[in-house]
């Protein structure tokens, strides 16, 4: 039998632990192993790394993510972080 909260934690350690992603701004309930995440994120990969992380825990039935990219942090300004964005 798996617990809502138990879930919640392990998602939480395992986003913690994900490589790249800033765990800061989500967050995490679990209802009958359904894990929802919502909040804020830098970029569109941490979105992914985070529902891939809360995935792979085991008693997790289904994730629903809606993170979102916070306004202006994505792209980046500076044209030297990614020189190809933009570039046709």
């Amino acid at each position: 039998m798996y617990n809502d909260a138990v879930i919640a934690n392990k998602v939480r350690e395992a986003i913690l632990l994900a490589a790249g992603v800033n765990a800061q701004d989500i967050v995490i309930a679990a209802h009958e192993r359904v894990v929802h995440l919502s909040g804020e994120v830098d970029t569109p990969e941490q979105v992914r790394l985070a529902e891939a992380a809360a995935a792979g825990v085991e008693g997790v039935l289904r994730v629903e993510n809606d993170l979102y990219v916070r306004p202006g942090r994505w792209p980046p300004a500076e044209p030297e972080i990614l020189p190809w964005y933009g570039r046709r």
